[in-house]
């Protein structure tokens, strides 16, 4: 429980780090482009019982974290739903990230979170 908390606090101040020189991204409702990457780790964790980057040791979760070429893995045992909602939140650039609210907000039109 406890490397997984750990894991977590990792992906979301690392996030937070490399926001922030990320003008224009639209801050409504004070919702930063961080909060939407958490999201994505939280529905991971609650989907796959691991955190995206679980199974890399940490400087190499580091890198993996910001490597447009990483790629995720998304294992097909749950709904392609979620997945699809955890693909919008975990993408590398903040600002192709989806919404939280308003036109095509995750909260309130996706099929999954909606």
């Amino acid at each position: 429980m406890w490397k997984s908390t750990f894991d977590a606090w990792y992906f979301v101040l690392f996030q937070m780090y490399i926001e922030s020189d990320s003008p224009g991204f639209a801050r409504s409702l004070g919702i930063q482009p961080s909060d939407i990457w958490s999201l994505g780790c939280i529905l991971y964790q609650m989907c796959y019982s691991k955190t995206p980057f679980a199974d890399l040791l940490m400087f190499p979760k580091l890198q993996a974290i910001v490597n447009p070429n990483h790629e995720i893995e998304f294992p097909d045992t749950i709904d392609e739903a979620a997945v699809d909602a955890m693909k919008l939140c975990l993408r590398r650039k903040p600002e192709e990230r989806a919404p939280i609210v308003g036109d095509n907000g995750l909260l309130n039109k996706h099929r999954f979170l909606n």
